[in-house]
């Protein structure tokens, strides 16, 4: 699943959090544009598969206001439906709950109409803030974009910092190419012996991959950064992300 990091993901998650308990369910998601802003615990228990598909229902939804729809989820609940309520704050902004016979989505329209009312502006400044990597981050000038995945939850997020401008492709291109060639193995761990990075250099930028624990960040660079100095800022990139509480990754 695709998520957002935004330097207003705490308040976000602290918003979501209590308007789950009063829906009175453990899973529940706020969605920008069908990425994951922020989710519950619950919500990141779910399987990878069942978060995929109860966002392909939102979406295939996305041109109504709410929906109130029985879901049987293949692990969690294959036998006995759950209702996935949802109601969409601002085009393109949905914030998504699974719950039991109640509430009812009346009842849950007009709690998300009272819940979300101050955090608007933020949603809507969230929506449409380009794919970039916060201001809040301190990094390297030489840092042209990054993809960070959380191997064991299975949540992933692409941003970019500026093209290189003598490349024509854009940098979320060749971070998924590298990660497909070359990173995915970092992911599986699938190797005789565990491989905790790897790196590529090609005339206009370089690629490098460090797996840390669940984490696995793959980091495009300038040309100019010197190679040897890439583990480094790797690693310093990876801590600057995931301790940043704003961010809440």
């Amino acid at each position: 699943a695709e998520v957002v990091l935004h330097e207003e993901n705490s308040v976000l998650q602290a918003r979501l959090d209590s308007f789950a308990e009063t829906l009175e369910t453990l899973f529940a998601c706020l969605l920008l544009d069908g990425c994951i802003a922020v989710a519950t615990p619950g919500w990141w228990e779910l399987a990878v598969e069942e978060r995929k598909l109860l966002g392909l229902v939102v979406a295939a939804n996305a041109n109504t206001t709410s929906i109130d729809i029985p879901v049987f989820l293949p692990c969690k609940s294959p036998s006995v439906p759950f209702r996935l309520v949802g109601v969409c704050l601002l085009s393109g902004v949905w914030v998504c709950g699974l719950c039991g016979p109640t509430p009812d989505l009346v009842t849950v329209e007009q709690l998300a109409a009272g819940w979300w009312r101050r955090s608007l502006p933020t949603l809507s400044s969230a929506l449409h803030a380009p794919a970039t990597l916060p201001a809040s981050l301190q990094l390297h000038q030489g840092i042209q974009g990054l993809l960070l995945v959380h191997c064991e939850v299975g949540k992933f997020v692409l941003c970019h910092n500026s093209a290189n401008k003598k490349d024509s492709r854009p940098p979320s291109d060749v971070l998924r190419n590298f990660y497909y060639h070359t990173a995915i193995h970092l992911h599986k761990q699938d190797l005789p012996q565990k491989v905790l990075e790897s790196y590529w250099c090609s005339e206009y930028h370089k690629v490098h991959a460090l797996r840390s624990g669940s984490n696995l960040l793959c980091v495009l660079y300038s040309s100019a950064v010197p190679t040897h100095t890439m583990r480094l800022m790797t690693q310093q990139t990876l801590q600057a992300i995931v301790s940043d509480k704003q961010l809440c990754w």
